[in-house]
């Protein structure tokens, strides 16, 4: 599938790039490479491999969900290098 000058320069519009003359018929190519790839996976048959299937069986070890105990408040406020009244002081972001 071939990629037009337009379009490689419509891509990067989009992607906010300013390409050289030089450099556009070197994207058409590796665009259409790209494509043309693409197109060829697409025709690989998967009708039978379930959605999230993966190469390797990959069992999920999840710990059971349960409560614990935990610092406390004042344990977890030594750490902190600014405070005030039991609250953590952070610079303003706006």
């Amino acid at each position: 599938m071939d990629i037009s000058r337009e379009e490689v320069l419509h891509i990067a519009a989009l992607s906010h790039l300013k390409l050289s003359d030089d450099e556009i018929p070197r994207f058409q190519r590796d665009l259409s490479s790209v494509l043309s790839y693409i197109h060829t996976l697409n025709k690989a048959d998967t009708s039978k491999v379930a959605a999230a299937e993966h190469a390797f069986s990959v069992p999920q070890r999840l710990r059971e969900d349960k409560a614990a105990a935990s610092f406390s408040h004042e344990e977890m406020m030594q750490n902190v290098p600014q405070k005030a009244d039991g609250f953590i002081l952070v610079p303003k972001v706006i």
